[in-house]
């Protein structure tokens, strides 16, 4: 999985599903970083509901009987809009 975590504070990430799942689940973007051949990385607030997020990702992505896991679908197009947004105004 594409994510780091810095200093207990942050969680970073350029695996923009990932992102679009932590923000629609209530996570809080604290910023986004521009690395090398224009990649973005969206940086998180981190927090033990994140972590758990994270680790919900990573371990039942595909699992869509999990309502732990469930996102509507106009939570993640408003979602995917946002970081979108936040993307572009940091270019």
């Amino acid at each position: 999985m594409k994510y780091r975590t810095d200093e207990d504070r942050y969680i970073r990430t350029t695996n923009f599903s990932l992102a679009i799942f932590l923000f629609a689940k209530g996570g809080e973007i604290s910023g986004v970083n521009s690395l090398d051949h224009g990649i973005k990385e969206i940086v998180f607030n981190r927090t033990d509901k994140l972590d758990e997020l994270i680790f919900l990702y990573e371990n039942y992505a595909y699992d869509v009987k999990r309502e732990d896991f469930s996102i509507s679908y106009p939570m993640v197009e408003w979602a995917r809009k946002f970081l979108l947004e936040k993307i572009k105004d940091r270019k």
